[in-house]
């Protein structure tokens, strides 16, 4: 999961320098942020996936959160 988020954010990089965009804070900082980012997406599919009885459920809880 970390390798995809590190692609993902590094994706997300050269998108914005090939079309000119540029960030005004720090690249590095901005790079931790997207990989915070991720973690917490992971976290809280996983929690849902502790939490849900079936798979169903766990659909269901992640549809309204």
């Amino acid at each position: 999961n970390i390798a995809i988020m590190i692609l993902q954010a590094t994706e997300i990089f050269v998108m914005t320098a090939f079309f000119g965009l540029y960030s005004l804070g720090s690249l590095f900082a901005f790079f931790l942020v997207l990989i915070m980012i991720g973690l917490s997406g992971v976290a809280i599919g996983l929690f849902i996936s502790a939490i849900s009885p079936t798979e169903q459920g766990a659909n269901q809880m992640y549809l309204k959160s």
